[in-house]
């Protein structure tokens, strides 16, 4: 079913915030294989849902996750981690972002839409040291516009941006 714009304005006006979208698991695996891990990482699944990223994590490395539904609050976590590679919930996207800064000892990775990456939030990045290491353009179907997948890690800021697409729509 394509979505007129009537539903896109729906969507966009909704009262009530709906966050809960599963990314298909396809897709996390296409995510997490722009990724070469090493034993000894550590990878966080701060909105866990039904684990489709989490189960997908390489089983070499530990892994560790939060749900709110399961009174894990990732904005309460208080550990550290290398990684974190999600699908975050929008409506909470800045303390998202800055609690991924504070627990990350290497960068963190969110599927987004392509107009969260606003320069004020781009800037506030690269003021705490985080520069866009990777952007994969991506499209889900059945979801609201265009998918970007981008990872920030600490880094320099001469560090290059891989930039890579999926070759196809993923349906859900």
């Amino acid at each position: 079913m394509v979505k007129t714009s009537k539903d896109m304005d729906k969507i966009k006006k909704r009262n009530k915030p709906n966050d809960v979208f599963m990314t298909p698991v396809p897709l996390c695996k296409e995510i997490i294989n722009l990724f070469y891990f090493h034993e000894s990482d550590i990878i966080l699944d701060p909105c866990r849902g039904t684990g489709n990223f989490y189960n997908n994590y390489p089983e070499h490395c530990e892994k560790d996750w939060c749900e709110i539904t399961d009174n894990k609050n990732f904005l309460e976590y208080d550990k550290m981690v290398d990684y974190i590679i999600t699908n975050p919930p929008y409506s909470d996207l800045k303390n998202f972002i800055n609690k991924a800064m504070e627990v990350v000892t290497i960068g963190f990775g969110f599927l987004l839409h392509q107009h969260a990456l606003t320069l004020p939030r781009l800037n506030e990045l690269k003021n705490k040291g985080f520069y866009m290491t990777k952007y994969h353009q991506c499209k889900v179907w059945n979801w609201y516009g265009h998918q970007v997948f981008v990872f920030f890690e600490k880094r320099p800021q001469n560090e290059k941006c891989t930039v890579t697409f999926s070759k196809k729509y993923i349906k859900i």
